[in-house]
């Protein structure tokens, strides 16, 4: 299959097409956007048909063609998922997916054109990264929202990471799905993703807690705020306090440790909006965060030149 991006003019030339979809749709692959593990993501435009050549100012969609050995199942879970959580406009719409018999296996959504990993990015010509207060306080205004829903849905996440957040009119979308379970749907031995942004009791007894998904959001903003992730809350704090040359309010401090505490004594997501919420006021008297050079991390994970968006 080919994948050749098509050139940038008024009328765009369809090349290589997929479809029909299960909404009777085609769609032509534009450009690759990013791959993980259960497939790679595209940007790509819908067709009337098949035979249509051209196509002018249709907004454009994202397509993921699932590559692992467990597509079928990946698809149906991300989908079903997907569904749940139409309402909110903190997650990516739903779109389209495949014909259950077509060999190509496809999911379709609203098309991102930014992640919270682009906004941040260290530029590689100054190592300086894109933080910014305001983009801070956005994203403590708005993820105890996201937690909200997930809980409400029954739903855990289990990839809440930059790279897997949207950015689109300063709104959070939260995309990539594949790893979800719904709560209390255990693995069944230890989790095969070691990384330190996951919760200890998913990294080495496959435990989905309600609360895994709440770990991986304060893990996120740790990664805003040093440029990668460590084991140790109070270590991160230290390092956001030596990179940034300041001493965070404490009620700052009390939201992050409250976050990564022990499953059992995380709060629910009423209780971090309220934490997020003393932690704003309390930020908002000062500009404590700007963009920074950071010096890499030895046990941290750092973001990849172009982020993965839903794969």
């Amino acid at each position: 299959m080919s994948l050749t991006p098509l050139p940038t003019v008024r009328k765009l030339k369809l090349t290589t097409t997929l479809g029909p979809s299960a909404n009777g749709t085609f769609y032509t692959i534009d450009q690759k956007l990013g791959q993980g593990k259960f497939g790679t993501v595209y940007k790509a435009y819908p067709l009337a048909n098949a035979r249509q050549l051209f196509l002018e100012f249709l907004p454009p969609v994202a397509l993921k063609l699932y590559t692992n050995d467990f597509v079928r199942s990946t698809l149906k879970n991300e989908a079903e998922k997907l569904k749940r959580t139409a309402s909110c406009h903190h997650v990516v719409k739903y779109i389209d997916r495949s014909l259950p018999e077509e060999p190509l296996e496809f999911l379709v959504v609203e098309y991102v054109p930014e992640t919270l990993a682009d906004r941040i990015r260290i530029d590689p010509q100054t190592e300086y990264n894109g933080i910014t207060q305001e983009i801070v306080v956005q994203y403590l205004r708005q993820i105890p929202k996201i937690l909200s829903v997930l809980h409400q849905e029954q739903i855990a996440h289990l990839d809440l990471k930059p790279q897997n957040i949207g950015l689109k009119d300063d709104t959070l979308k939260i995309f990539d799905f594949g790893m979800s379970r719904k709560l209390g749907q255990d693995f069944t031995g230890p989790f095969a993703e070691p990384s330190s942004y996951y919760p200890p009791e998913l990294r080495f007894q496959g435990k989905v807690t309600e609360s895994c998904d709440t770990y991986c959001a304060e893990k996120v903003l740790e990664s805003m705020l040093i440029g990668g992730y460590t084991d140790s809350t109070e270590r991160a704090i230290d390092l956001i306090e030596s990179i940034h040359d300041i001493t965070l309010p404490a009620s700052f401090r009390m939201l992050m440790l409250a976050m990564t505490a022990r499953a059992t004594e995380r709060p629910h997501p009423e209780s971090v909006e309220v934490l997020a919420q003393q932690a704003i006021f309390n930020l908002q008297k000062t500009n404590l965060f700007q963009p920074q050079k950071f010096t890499l991390l030895s046990d941290a994970r750092f973001f990849p030149e172009s982020s993965s968006l839903m794969a």
